[in-house]
């Protein structure tokens, strides 16, 4: 019996000891960090706390700003509450608060407010640390600017999560439940009063293989980078106006593209008379627009729908028989840190 009670305490003392190292350790990176944004002229402030203790190393940043006066962008937010269980800090969840969070685009304010909205990071135990999954969920959220609001939902869901089979393979999905802009963006499209109000759907599924898994080497070295994409549905729907798709892309060592991507739209001529309508085309652009859409539905579509692929061969896209010039290079960029 005394050898157990020695055995507990033994484990409750190193169990504090690590949860207090970590917690620690936690903590002066977040102050590092924000010492290093004022070094290279940024506005950086923020309270930090630490609690949690036995299960969770949990801080919270109080009062937190962010700002960089070069660019003109900036971020405050009430409280950002970062934890992960004590047993494994590589699973990382960062929690937003439910009051407004003010952001700041090239001089220009805007305000996100969301309910029970959290990023949660999971990574695989080891020295490698790979990525496994990554997710944001929200509840009920809107996005607004000074004048209204711009775009909200009663929910929102974005995954990659890692294959099973294929650690090089990570799937997408994108889903926004009831998506619907706001008085400025239909007050911008010149909507009238009987448009719908909110998206019928609004969601993406695909996949994306790397050249390599993604793991702490991504943040210190090159970046992994895409190597195919399948785009395995795609499906927007907002009144009378559909846009969905499929297919499938390889990408070279170079970033070159090769594969089809199948895009069908209903109702094209309500896309012209809304895009018109809005003033987003002047008349001379509707007229060629117009003449290539009807040229599009007669190649593939019926009864008001356009259905065409999205080519791309030999360093070029095309879509359809329309040739658009040479494709983009797919290929992600090293992040210069300051």
């Amino acid at each position: 019996m005394r050898s157990l009670v020695i055995l507990l305490i033994s484990v409750a003392l190193l169990w504090s000891a690590w949860w207090a190292g970590a917690s620690y350790a936690l903590r002066q990176g977040a102050l590092a960090w924000l010492q290093d944004r004022r070094a290279v002229g940024w506005q950086a402030e923020a309270e930090l706390t630490q609690n949690g203790f036995p299960l969770h190393l949990r801080s919270q940043a109080h009062g937190v700003t962010l700002a960089d006066p070069a660019n003109g962008n900036a971020v405050s937010a009430e409280r950002i509450t970062l934890s992960a269980p004590t047993y494994w800090p590589g699973y990382v969840t960062l929690e937003l608060p439910q009051t407004p969070i003010t952001i700041t685009l090239a001089g220009q304010q805007f305000s996100l407010q969301a309910q029970d909205a959290a990023a949660r990071l999971r990574l695989r135990p080891g020295t490698a640390l790979q990525l496994e999954s990554v997710a944001l969920h929200s509840s009920a959220w809107q996005f607004s600017a000074l004048h209204g609001a711009l775009l909200r939902a009663e929910a929102l869901t974005l995954t990659a999560q890692q294959d099973a089979a294929t650690e090089t393979l990570y799937t997408i999905d994108v889903e926004a439940a009831a998506l619907t802009p706001g008085d400025a963006l239909r007050d911008l499209l010149n909507l009238t009063g009987d448009w719908p109000a909110t998206f019928d759907s609004f969601a993406l599924k695909g996949a994306i293989r790397f050249d390599r898994p993604l793991d702490r080497e991504a943040l210190t070295g090159p970046p992994a980078q895409p190597r195919a994409m399948d785009l395995k549905a795609l499906d927007l729907r907002w009144g009378a106006l559909a846009l969905t798709g499929n297919g499938q892309v390889t990408i070279d060592a170079a970033g070159v593209p090769t594969g089809d991507v199948t895009l069908r739209l209903a109702q094209w001529q309500e896309m012209i008379d809304l895009a018109a309508t809005s003033g987003l085309l002047d008349p001379a652009q509707r007229d060629q627009v117009q003449l290539l859409m009807g040229g599009l539905a007669n190649i593939g579509g019926q009864d008001g729908d356009i259905e065409i692929t999205l080519a791309f061969a030999q360093g070029q896209m095309a879509l359809g028989p329309v040739a658009l010039g040479p494709a983009p290079r797919i290929m992600l960029r090293q992040v210069q840190r300051q």
